[in-house]
């Protein structure tokens, strides 16, 4: 791999380049439905974890930051390019956890990181609201009742992968220390106003892990509100933000521009508006759809 020519700070302007980090017991097919309507000039990558799709040959990983070092080699060399990562409930922890990893190593950060459905990694989950140490029959009716267990799904073999999972994500604590852990990069949060999951308020401590603007967004809908009647307007969020965030690093924004508190905008109480970009999508390993 080539070295990035500028550490620490973000890569040349050209095309963006997306990558998709999936929820728990997902894969790596799992945002490819809701990618038809990103700019056809980007390229997005579809992240797919150990234990499941093409990986199923290997084990999952239980613990959040070994998944980050894994995945980071393939990573890595796209940083000599403008580009964003987007995660959905245990893709946000990952996406963070990999940006992290990847300023440590001294390797120019992603310009903007969306982070859904998930509480801020500081904010650790009480062990009573723990669903990784669920019995087999407790966890499938928590995971039905949150519409995140198709009936046909219901296997020995899945209800392993999304426990792993689950551990990894209610495992992870990130302890927060401003001197040395804020990302210098810009930051979207969305949720569902009904997720029993995470509420609204439990994404604004996000905030304290960037130095750039952030934005906070509610959608109509539960955990997996990205696949309801607003998935349009989400990506339309999501091509906005990323836009907004490559303006104000070419006219370099400084952070005492930033709100010190950047409200949520409720989007349930507003219509969706047309998109109508087309895309060209690829795999992160090797499939290409022109």
């Amino acid at each position: 791999m080539t070295p990035p020519s500028r550490q620490g700070g973000h890569a040349a302007p050209g095309p963006m380049h997306l990558v998709w980090f999936h929820h728990a017991g997902g894969h790596g097919e799992s945002f490819r439905a809701m990618a038809a309507h990103l700019p056809s000039h980007w390229r997005v990558s579809l992240v797919e974890y150990p234990g499941r799709g093409a990986l199923a040959h290997l084990p999952a990983y239980g613990d959040l930051a070994e998944l980050a070092a894994w995945l980071l080699p393939d990573i890595a060399p796209l940083a000599q390019q403008p580009f964003a990562f987007f995660g959905h409930s245990m893709g946000a922890l990952v996406a963070h956890e990999l940006a992290r990893q990847m300023q440590a190593r001294r390797l120019p950060p992603p310009l903007w990181i969306g982070v859904s459905g998930h509480r801020a990694p500081q904010l650790a989950k009480p062990p009573a609201e723990q669903l990784h140490a669920l019995s087999d029959e407790a966890l499938v009716d928590r995971l039905k009742h949150m519409g995140a267990l198709p009936a046909h799904a219901v296997t020995p073999a899945y209800i392993d992968l999304m426990r792993t999972d689950l551990r990894a994500c209610e495992t992870h604590h990130t302890v927060f220390a401003k001197a040395t852990g804020v990302l210098p990069c810009s930051l979207s949060t969305f949720t569902g106003n009904a997720d029993p999951m995470v509420r609204a308020q439990d994404m604004h401590p996000w905030s304290d892990h960037v130095s750039k603007p952030v934005r906070h967004h509610v959608l109509p809908g539960g955990h997996f509100f990205l696949a309801g009647v607003r998935r349009r307007q989400v990506l339309e969020l999501i091509v906005h933000d990323i836009e907004a965030a490559r303006r104000a690093e070419a006219h370099h924004l400084h952070p005492i521009d930033i709100p010190t508190n950047p409200p949520f905008i409720d989007h349930a109480k507003h219509p969706s508006s047309s998109h109508d970009a087309r895309l060209g999508l690829r795999h992160l390993e090797d499939v290409d759809r022109r």
